[in-house]
């Protein structure tokens, strides 16, 4: 989409856990992305008054709809174009296909997770899809344990 990624962690923010302190109280937009996205905009809702749900052709069934209009989250069912720039690295709006602009300083957008894998090949670490299609993490046990002698801490706990 045109303009996010030179907004990347400054207009352009992807969790509320790590951003949401610097773009509390602000004009918020979700740009859906996944089946999860919902999830992802009652997170950000929590940070301010001032948030606009863009599906971007995602589905979002009548039950999140009603969630969202008892949380004065503002849905909005037009394809998303790209964003507008702000000189201090924000945004001034998202662009719709039909022309319009929706004024918004902050658009959040969740990432796809890769497990940074090169050079483990040789460990046969069991690697799993996340859940709709978000990436892809290493399979692993309590404490991050592996079953790997080289990967992880095989140790047994003191009892």
């Amino acid at each position: 989409m045109d303009g996010l990624a030179r907004h990347w962690g400054h207009g352009v923010v992807d969790c509320p856990y790590c951003h949401g302190w610097e773009v509390r109280d602000e004009a918020l937009g979700i740009l859906a992305v996944w089946l999860a996205s919902d999830h992802h905009a009652l997170l950000f809702r929590q940070l301010g008054d001032d948030l606009v749900y863009f599906t971007n052709g995602t589905d979002l069934d009548e039950d999140i709809r009603r969630r969202f209009a008892a949380r004065s989250i503002q849905v909005i069912d037009t394809p998303v174009a790209g964003v507008g720039s702000a000189g201090d690295g924000g945004i001034t709006g998202v662009r719709l296909d039909d022309g319009r602009t929706v004024a918004r300083r902050v658009l959040a957008v969740a990432t796809t997770m890769r497990a940074r894998a090169q050079g483990l090949d040789g460990l046969g670490l069991p690697i799993r899809d996340l859940p709709g299609g978000m990436g892809r993490h290493f399979v692993t046990g309590k404490a991050g344990t592996t079953g790997s002698p080289a990967c992880g801490s095989r140790a047994t706990p003191p009892t």
